[in-house]
């Protein structure tokens, strides 16, 4: 019987918030035979901050996390975390601040959540999807919207019985009497029938109005200005000018009468400006700020405010949500980065925490060491080193480098390389470094590129960063001056873990396939090759000793049903693998309008064993298994990156939602 190893570890507690210190621990070998023992240990970072509410007060921020919900003070200092520890995407006090709403929905597993100011005790909780909840004026009656629901269904909650009605509905908002409750009902993916709007008694329940809304321009609705009238989104386009005019009008839920009460502002078509988004006025009514998108990838959202006096708008900064301060002018805002601000109306920050961590992009583990690094995507995103021995919560180091994009380390873990390339329609803008991995001092650039109008050179590292292949014209060129011929539809290469084998990506596309080559760098000889059929190329991954190839494929079933995962095909001389011919597979249906996520796929050292995440799920493959059934399977949501410690003692995924998780075997 195999002799297991173990290895040493400062593990975290599965419900870390209440960990004063890491629990130590034994953690076995990953291996084919202990696979299915292998649990979640722990996460690094808080995630994503996804919504902010203020106290009426003005004291307490309340802030929506992919880790819970936390409680800030007035300089966005951290007091305390709360009991509720599952991903929220949405919060609201009740107007006299004695009770806390919060909505939670992952994957359509999903609660929402009344509690006491103090999160003491639970008032309610129900197993239902939302997207927010808002209370009326009073406090006694909340409603719970989902635009996207599949029921299309309202919940009116009296929150002093806990009694529940339900009504029809998608989004909607209250009277500011809190009397009534409007509610929309608009074609979506789950509803093909009229459109209506609708007027609900909050005491009883009752419909009052129903107006059918087929052919009005009823934009998304934004507040309720009285008994009768909601204030809508209604934008108008000059097709001689292309100028869209963005504005706020007063539509009557009765009548279906309309008229603009606010225009807002004017932009040429094809700048970076959306449509009125989210918007809030600040307590005086005085100023009406929004979130503006950015139509590039890479770039945070903007928050916008106008002042109503003047009809100026102003800029303040960087936000993706936002909520006014109680009885200022100030507002606060979630950067996108995992940064909470505060911003005057002048754009100054007045206030910063970095609580929270972004989106991940890439993850990577140092090899010999527990140190684990995180990138984020885009502009204004740092590169943090996590060390899980020492600290869950806070980055071991941060570094800066724009764009942010990867991360990776050498093989001997004495660098970190981090960087990225930014691609938009008027420049490129690239820059890949190299920087020492105890002090985080930048030691070399890598690659580096800025220009309007032309592209950086098309190159591929192996894996010190010391050898490259540059594509030029239909040849790759290698460092050492082997010269290896590609296709015009070269894709992609990627050099083995050895730097003995570089494969590259070929398309083909009368039959919608593509064939993967390898090539040995010292001869320039082809080895062998791989070929798809009628899939599409989604990445590979090396095992770790070089011998073996994770091709990770898409293909479309009809519909919204996509068939995702991944073949695997050994490297051996002149073993070419015909269509249909693979070693092993993993695929999975997955419904694109539920998941976006791609497969992704990590080795352990000596490439026996794969650690596939697909659809929500991390998966233990051994290659021998011939059924290709999974060693285990294990939640795992939106994962990003994936990679299996060098040492083999633990797997660590990154998410969108911020979180590094840990998954291990312990003994």
């Amino acid at each position: 019987m195999q002799k297991i190893i173990a290895c040493l570890l400062l593990i975290l507690l599965v419900r870390p918030i209440y960990a004063q210190k890491s629990l130590l621990s034994n953690l076995d070998i990953i291996t084919a035979e202990n696979a299915p023992e292998l649990q979640q240990v722990g996460f690094v970072g808080r995630g994503t901050a996804n919504a902010l509410d203020w106290h009426p007060d003005g004291t307490i921020l309340a802030v929506a996390s992919m880790s819970g919900v936390w409680l800030l003070d007035e300089t966005l200092q951290l007091i305390r975390s709360t009991p509720i520890q599952q991903p929220i995407i949405d919060l609201a006090w009740s107007p006299d601040g004695s009770h806390i709403a919060v909505v939670s929905n992952l994957r359509g597993r999903c609660t929402f959540q009344i509690w006491d100011a103090n999160f003491i005790k639970a008032q309610l909780r129900l197993d239902t999807c939302g997207e927010r909840s808002e209370w009326n004026v009073t406090g006694d009656y909340l409603a719970i919207f989902n635009s996207y629901s599949e029921n299309n269904e309202v919940y009116l909650i009296d929150t002093r019985t806990n009694d529940i009605k339900i009504v029809p509905g998608q989004d909607g908002t209250w009277s500011p009497s809190g009397d009534y409750l409007f509610t929309r009902l608009r074609v979506s993916r789950f509803y093909w029938e009229d459109p209506a709007m609708y007027t609900w008694d909050a005491i009883t329940g009752e419909l009052i109005s129903e107006l059918d809304i087929t052919d009005q321009q009823a934009g998304w609705i934004f507040w309720g200005i009285d008994d009768q009238n909601v204030a809508i989104s209604c934008n108008e386009s000059e097709s001689d000018t292309d100028d869209i005019t963005i504005n706020i009008c007063r539509f009557n839920v009765h009548t279906g009468e309309r008229d603009m009460i606010q225009h807002v502002m004017t932009y040429r078509l094809g700048q970076a400006v959306s449509l009125l988004n989210k918007p809030a006025w600040s307590d005086n009514q005085l100023k009406l700020a929004w979130i503006t998108e950015r139509f590039l990838e890479g770039f945070l959202k903007n928050v916008l405010v106008m002042d109503v006096e003047t009809n100026e708008v102003t800029n303040v900064g960087i936000g993706t949500a936002f909520d006014w301060i109680p009885a200022t002018d100030y507002l606060s805002a979630i950067v996108g980065n995992g940064d909470i601000r505060i911003y005057d109306m002048m754009g100054n920050i007045l206030a910063e925490s970095h609580v929270f961590t972004a989106p991940v992009n890439m993850i990577a583990v140092r090899p010999g060491s527990t140190h684990v690094a995180s990138a984020g995507f885009g502009y204004e995103q740092d590169t943090h080193v996590w060390d899980i021995q020492q600290s869950w919560i806070n980055p071991h180091l941060t570094l800066f480098t724009e764009p942010a994009e990867i991360v990776d380390y050498t093989p001997d873990g004495n660098h970190l390389i981090a960087g990225g390339t930014m691609v938009t329609d008027i420049v490129v803008n690239q820059g890949i470094h190299a920087f020492d991995s105890d002090t985080g001092k930048r030691v070399r650039t890598i690659q580096a590129f800025y220009d309007q109008g032309a592209s950086p050179p098309d190159v591929y590292w192996n894996s010190d960063y010391t050898e490259v292949a540059e594509r030029r014209d239909n040849q790759l060129e290698l460092s050492n001056g082997i010269t290896i011929q590609v296709r015009d539809s070269f894709e992609y290469a990627a050099w083995s873990p050895d730097g003995v084998y570089i494969a590259t990506v070929n398309y083909f596309p009368d039959d919608y396939s593509f064939v993967v080559d390898t090539w040995n760098v010292l001869t320039g000889k082809a080895v062998n090759s791989f070929s798809s059929g009628m899939f599409a190329f989604e990445g590979l991954v090396w095992s770790s000793d070089s011998t073996k190839i994770a091709v990770l494929l898409e293909h479309p079933t009809g519909s919204n049903i996509y068939l995702r995962g991944l073949r695997v095909f050994t490297v051996t001389e002149g073993e070419n693998y015909e269509f249909d011919r693979y070693d092993y597979q993993v695929f999975a249906e997955v419904n694109i309008y539920d998941s976006s996520q791609q497969v992704k796929a990590a080795w352990n050292s000596d490439g026996t064993v794969l650690a596939v995440a697909l659809y929500d799920m991390l998966q233990i493959h051994d290659l021998k298994n011939e059924e290709g059934n999974p060693l285990v399977s294990l939640p795992a949501y939106d994962v990003v990156s994936l990679e299996w410690s060098p040492d083999d003692c633990f797997i660590v995924t990154g998410g969108k939602d911020g979180i590094i998780r840990l998954f291990a075997s312990p003994s």
